[in-house]
C-alpha cells in the first residue's frame, strides 16, 4: 500500500461543507490548508490523503471524477511510501 495524496482547490468555499464529508466517507483524510490563500479570490484548498496500492496516474484517473462533482479541482498529487519500505521517491504528477 501507497500513501496517495491530491492538493485540491475549491474556487466556491461553501462546497467544502459538502465535500470533506463526502471525501472522509470513503476513507480520505483531509486537511484544510488554513494559510494557502489566493490572491485573486475566495478559493479554498485541501489536501486528501488515502491509502491506495493505484500508481500516480492510477490514483489520479481514480480521484478526479471523485473531487470535480464536489466543486473541487485536482491540482497535484503525489504518491509516499510508508517509512518501512522507503526507496528512491516517486516523481509528482501535476
Amino acid at each position: 500500500m501507497i500513501h496517495a495524496t491530491c492538493e485540491v482547490i475549491f474556487l466556491r468555499p461553501a462546497d467544502l461543507r459538502s465535500a470533506i464529508p463526502e471525501l472522509m466517507e470513503l476513507d480520505f483524510d483531509v486537511e484544510v490548508l488554513e494559510d494557502w490563500i489566493d490572491d485573486e479570490g475566495p478559493a479554498r484548498w485541501i489536501l486528501a490523503s488515502i491509502y491506495t496500492e493505484l500508481d500516480l496516474f492510477g490514483f489520479l484517473d481514480w480521484v478526479k471524477p471523485i473531487v470535480e462533482p464536489l466543486g473541487g479541482d485536482v491540482m497535484e498529487v503525489g504518491l509516499h511510501r510508508p517509512p518501512n519500505e522507503w526507496r528512491e521517491p516517486l516523481p509528482l504528477c501535476h
